[in-house]
């Protein structure tokens, strides 16, 4: 938790230990999960456990072990690529005591590439206090679900709420509170898209927007171990997949939300994206390129920007730069 700088709060959400929740595990009670504890890891995950792909780079084989995954980006500060970041994460809201279903999903890439993608979706109770005849008040208890998605481009910073059982076609809108980045899920027989607004230009108020597909999923559908083997396998060694080493056209690409913007190194071109949030009404673009120019130089962005210090001599000369 100091890793996403946010201990203090996590002992003040009361969400390990005490706290008047119930079940035991271990000898401790737990407290049941909060809306807001889960908002909270989220975001500070996003914004402190960066998008990677520098290990696919250099062709280092990638494993889903908890042990390796704490080690590298906990232990030693990296970050991961999509399946190790939503593993990661899962795993420490298993911690929490948080009831979780990990799904495989597709992404649009001009069609749709299936199972290339995991995402989580979480299960939280509510109470509803009814009264009763003999009894007075009783507890009821009826539940939300939540997509969370924490390893995918531009991933939203806090929880969209999902309803399991939508009826077909499309569902409301949904705004990120955090970052004003709006979404919706759309159903289609027993799959579920999620669509991000596109808007034309800069600033909250354009008109012009688009919807556009980015994930699918089924959600009565959690994946198996082979599905994740075989998405997995993909990933690293698909030339359809441009950031590992195996496409012609291949690029180590990061990216990490901060400060009201979303920063992505792309091969050797940096650029900071002011959330729609910060815009408000201004037209003006408001990105920040910058291209880098040396080995050096990237690998100093790297530590400044995404707080990242290469180690081993995999990385002694990236093949970027070759």
């Amino acid at each position: 938790l100091e890793r996403l700088g946010m201990a203090d709060e996590a002992k003040m959400q009361g969400g390990v230990e005490n706290g008047g929740g119930e079940g035991e595990e271990g000898g401790r009670k737990r407290a049941r999960p909060k809306l807001e504890l889960l908002r909270a890891l989220q975001r500070n995950h996003i914004t402190h456990i960066p998008f990677e792909t520098l290990d696919l780079h250099v062709k280092k084989d990638i494993t889903l072990s908890t042990d390796r995954l704490l080690d590298k980006m906990v232990y030693h500060s990296r970050g991961g690529f999509c399946y190790e970041l939503c593993f990661l994460f899962a795993w420490l809201l298993k911690e929490f005591a948080f009831d979780l279903k990990v799904h495989a999903s597709d992404v649009w890439m001009g069609e749709w590439v299936n199972n290339i993608h995991v995402i989580i979706i979480v299960h939280l109770e509510e109470e509803e206090a009814k009264s009763e005849d003999e009894s007075g008040m009783r507890s009821m208890r009826k539940g939300k679900s939540f997509l969370v998605d924490v390893g995918f481009s531009e991933s939203p910073l806090t929880p969209l709420p999902f309803d399991r059982d939508m009826p077909e076609g499309e569902g409301p809108e949904l705004e990120d509170e955090e970052d004003g980045y709006k979404h919706r899920f759309v159903r289609q027989g027993d799959q579920v898209i999620l669509q991000r607004k596109v808007v034309k230009g800069l600033g909250m108020n354009q008109e012009a927007a688009t919807w556009r597909n980015r994930i699918r999923f089924n959600p009565s559908k959690e994946a198996g171990e082979e599905e994740i083997a075989r998405g997995l396998e993909f990933v690293q060694r698909n030339e359809r997949i441009f950031f590992n080493t195996f496409s012609p056209n291949h690029q180590p690409w990061l990216q990490i939300a901060q400060n009201g913007a979303r920063w992505s190194l792309l091969g050797k071109k940096l650029t900071k994206t002011p959330f729609p949030r910060q815009l408000g009404d201004e037209e003006e673009d408001q990105r920040v390129e910058r291209r880098i120019e040396s080995e050096e130089e990237y690998k100093q962005v790297l530590r400044d920007r995404f707080s990242i210090v290469l180690e081993g001599p995999e990385f002694d000369s990236l093949p970027l730069f070759q």
